[in-house]
């Protein structure tokens, strides 16, 4: 299936400390990045400085990987995702979890 999102591995680019505002504000790019070049796609400003800032850029980077393996689940519940196992789908589904929040 085509989708509209920017295609690529998705991955944090950069973390950047803010110390001029109080209190002081973190934020993260996420984008793709080639030998060459990074391409960002967005950037989130968390207002606290702790892990749930970090988990929340994870989770948008993992973003494609996570709708990939829903979309390879429901097709094989449907029937339309010929020649994989069950097995298979939910390593990847599972992986893709993981990836989003480890």
């Amino acid at each position: 299936m085509k989708t509209k999102h920017t295609e690529g591995e998705w991955q944090i680019l950069d973390e950047h400390l803010h110390g001029q505002f109080s209190p002081p504000r973190v934020s993260y790019t996420i984008g793709i990045k080639d030998k060459i070049n990074k391409s960002p796609i967005c950037k989130t400003i968390e207002l606290w400085i702790d892990d749930t800032a970090k988990a929340n850029a994870k989770l948008i980077a993992a973003a494609p990987k996570l709708l990939e393996a829903l979309q390879d689940v429901v097709n094989f519940v449907s029937g339309d995702l010929i020649g994989v196992s069950l097995e298979e789908v939910l390593n990847a589904a599972n992986k893709a979890i993981k990836e989003a929040t480890e």
